[in-house]
């Protein structure tokens, strides 16, 4: 009988500490089949009647538990609740207008860096290549992205 309960108890236990702590399903998997041993060992000594007693009664400590559970948000305590409220690239290109001259840091494929005004920024080239030190002129800019193209 003692291996019966402790079958159940440690397997429901387990379930908990996958639910709670330990993502990944196995140690989840361990506690369901432990506490469907200890249930079958429950029928098999102690025949029907004492397996449906068994049964009702670790279904009813399960349910308990999970009731409780979630009544007290137990799961919220390991949840984050910061929320980011700031936006990519929000404010990154005040300062910027089209015509604006500026010079590549980087080779442009066709995206690299370059800078205008002392401030370097992520653009894009209208065409394909462009070399790192050239200058380069603001021909558009879409959302967060910078469109420029050579200067000859």
């Amino acid at each position: 009988m003692f291996l019966i309960i402790l079958l159940v108890v440690v397997g429901l236990l387990l379930i908990v500490l996958e639910l709670v702590f330990l993502p990944g399903a196995i140690v989840g998997i361990a506690g369901g089949i432990m506490v469907i041993a200890g249930i079958v060992k429950a029928y098999a000594e102690l025949g029907m009647v004492g397996g449906n007693i068994f049964l009702t009664l670790s279904l009813l400590v399960f349910g308990i538990t999970a009731y409780f559970c979630m009544k007290f948000r137990v799961w919220s305590k390991f949840s984050l609740h910061d929320r980011l409220e700031a936006k990519v690239n929000e404010g990154i290109l005040t300062g910027l207008q089209v015509g604006d001259v500026g010079k590549t840091i980087t080779a442009l494929r066709p995206g690299g860096r370059a800078e205008f005004n002392h401030v370097i920024y992520e653009v894009f080239s209208t065409g394909g290549y462009c070399e790192e030190g050239k200058t380069v002129k603001i021909i558009n800019i879409e959302n967060s992205k910078v469109i420029v193209e050579p200067v000859n």
